[in-house]
Parts: structure tokens; C-alpha cells; sequence
């Protein structure tokens, strides 16, 4: 009698034991391995320096490993089909910028921006500026060597379809120039290709010329901005908008911003832990302190935030790449209406 009872209580801890394992099992929450996030920027881009500094603190809150690896190429279309063709359960990240929203109409891939569920980190406003020996020292003085020599001057930016590459088109449009454009996998190579000589002028990021602002590489002579800003070793710096003022209609639509997303199927659980993640760092003094290091600001909008705003701006960027002939797919047949 003794020893059957005890095997009735062995059985029933046994029982018990296996579902509390199997219970255990099936509450282990993401993340489960190590999280891929693709770029679809070149290094040294803003990007690229965004990417890695999100992993660096999303690592800390999520406890896995975050590696970040550069797939520039078709606008961030490179990057996005990596991600896509990866299983959509969280562990896989797409990082880029503006191009993003102009992969589509440039036929690098067939999913926009409602395909993501979409983390806005921070941006950075556009600078043009030339090589500290340039013999250009204002904007007005550029411009005229554009129109006395069509097509002689060449103007660096990041590939077609990114922010810097369009603004470069409507300034050239708006203000009578014609110059020739020499397009880089990136906005640091575009920069690189400046100093080099390989151009006369650069437009990119304040936040990616910094560096070589600072140290006097590079030779502001305009932001992209309505108003002027501060900028490093030069102090104030004027808007283009006094010389281009019809830039004003479309500067705020055309400014960058830095993101990460993950497929819009992805588990609503598992986008609820990074979107908690992802607010815990965006408060962090480390994230505000390279904001202003980087001369960013932060954004921090997420989700159905976030995707509202990505998506009036894709209507933007989309009808300007195909209005200025840029674009080889309407975005009517991707589903994106004009904007009003």
C-alpha cells in the first residue's frame, strides 16, 4: 500500500515537473539568438553610425548579441531583400535612411514603406559645402561657375534617390544651374570623392561632414535648412533659401532621417518588447549625447507614429523622383497616391 502510494506521488511530481519545463519552454520570450540588422548604407555613412550605435544600446536592453553588417546598393533595396528573405520572427533588422522610401520606384525592390513596422531614430539636416581651398566661397559665387560653364563643375552625393541627390536636382532645377553629378554608394565616399578631387562640391549630412568640417577639411557654404545653423569651426552658417527660395516648399519633405524596422508580420509580441526597448534608449544620455555630438536630432516616433508620418513623406520623395525623371516605376502602381 505504502509503495504503491508512493508511486502515485512520484507520478504526479513527475507530471507536474515536465509542465513546468514545457511551461517555461513555451514562455521563452524573444530574443532567442543573436539579431541581424542589414544597412542599406555604405560605412561612415549616417546610417550606417546610427545602426550602430541603436545595437549598442538595444543589445543592453534586450540581452543578445546585435550585429550590424553594411548592404548598400538600390537604395537600401540591397539591404531590405536580405531582411526579407530572412524568417520574419524579429531577429532580423533593416537600418537605413530616406532612400529607403525610393527603393521602390527605383525598381530595386517591390515593397514600400507599409510593408515595415518602422523605429524613427534621428536625422540630420543637408550641407553643402566645397574643399577648404576651393576657390568657391559662397553659393552665389558657385552657382555662377555653373552657369558660365554648364556641366563642368561636379557636385558629389550619395546615390540616386537619396535626400541629397534629389535636393541637388530641385536646387539645379530652381536655380537655372546645370552641374555634373558624380554619385557614390554613399554619402562618406561622396565626401571622400570631394576631398580627393574627384568633385568640386558636396552636398550631404551636417552630421556626416562634421568631422571634416571640424577639422577643416571642408568649407560650408550653405544648410539646407529655412534657417541658419551653427556649425563646426564656422560658427553660423546662412540658408540656401537665401539664394533658392523656392527650396522652402519642399525642404521640410526632403529631410533625412535615420531608421531601423522589422517586416510588418513580424509578431505583435515580439514588436511590443523592441518598442519598449527602443523607447528606453531614445531617453538614454548616451543617445541624446550622440545627437548632439553628431549635430542630429532626435525623432523617437514609433509603430503607427512613426509609419503615418513615413508614409505621407514617401508620397513626397516618390512624386519628386518621378517628376524629375529619376524614378523608373510610377509610384501609382506601387499604391502610392500623389500628395495633395
Amino acid at each position: 500500500m505504502k509503495l504503491n502510494r508512493f508511486c502515485i506521488l512520484l507520478a504526479v511530481f513527475l507530471i507536474a515537473s515536465a509542465g513546468l519545463v514545457a511551461e517555461g519552454s513555451s514562455e521563452k520570450k524573444f530574443p532567442v539568438q543573436p539579431i541581424n540588422v542589414s544597412v542599406g548604407g555604405s560605412a561612415g555613412g549616417s546610417a550606417d553610425l546610427t545602426a550602430r550605435i541603436v545595437a549598442a544600446l538595444m543589445e543592453k536592453e534586450l540581452g543578445q548579441r546585435i550585429i550590424v553588417s553594411d548592404l548598400p546598393g538600390g537604395s537600401g533595396g540591397t539591404a531590405s531583400n536580405e531582411v526579407l528573405s530572412k524568417p520574419h520572427d524579429g531577429h532580423y533588422w533593416l537600418a537605413n535612411a530616406n532612400p529607403q522610401m525610393s527603393a521602390s520606384v527605383l525598381g530595386a525592390t517591390d515593397k514600400t514603406m507599409k510593408d515595415w513596422e518602422i523605429f524613427l531614430v534621428a536625422g540630420t539636416t543637408g550641407i553643402l559645402s566645397v574643399r577648404e581651398d576651393s576657390p568657391y566661397n559662397t553659393v552665389e559665387e558657385l552657382f555662377a561657375a555653373m552657369k558660365k560653364t554648364p556641366g563642368r563643375i561636379k557636385w558629389s552625393a550619395g546615390p540616386p534617390g537619396t535626400p541629397w541627390q534629389v535636393q541637388a536636382s530641385l536646387l539645379a532645377k530652381w536655380a537655372g544651374i546645370e552641374f555634373n553629378f558624380v554619385p557614390y554608394q554613399g554619402s562618406n565616399p561622396s565626401i571622400i570623392g570631394c576631398l580627393n578631387g574627384e568633385a568640386d562640391a558636396v552636398l550631404t549630412g551636417l552630421s556626416e561632414q562634421a568631422e571634416f568640417l571640424g577639422a577643416g577639411k571642408l568649407k560650408p557654404l550653405a544648410v539646407t535648412e529655412p534657417q541658419a545653423m551653427e556649425v563646426p569651426k564656422y560658427g553660423k552658417v546662412r540658408s540656401i533659401l537665401e539664394v533658392v527660395p523656392e527650396f522652402k516648399n519642399i525642404s521640410p519633405q526632403v529631410r533625412q532621417f535615420n531608421f531601423f524596422a522589422v517586416p510588418a508580420d513580424v509578431n505583435k509580441e515580439t514588436v511590443a518588447i523592441i518598442n519598449t526597448a527602443f523607447k528606453k534608449i531614445m531617453a538614454s544620455q548616451q543617445m541624446k549625447d550622440y545627437c548632439s555630438k553628431n549635430y542630429m536630432f532626435a525623432i523617437n516616433k514609433s509603430l503607427d507614429e512613426a509609419k503615418k508620418e513615413v508614409l505621407e513623406q514617401e508620397k513626397v520623395f516618390t512624386w519628386i523622383l518621378f517628376d524629375l525623371g529619376i524614378a523608373t516605376r510610377s509610384p501609382a502602381d506601387l499604391g502610392i497616391a500623389r500628395p495633395q
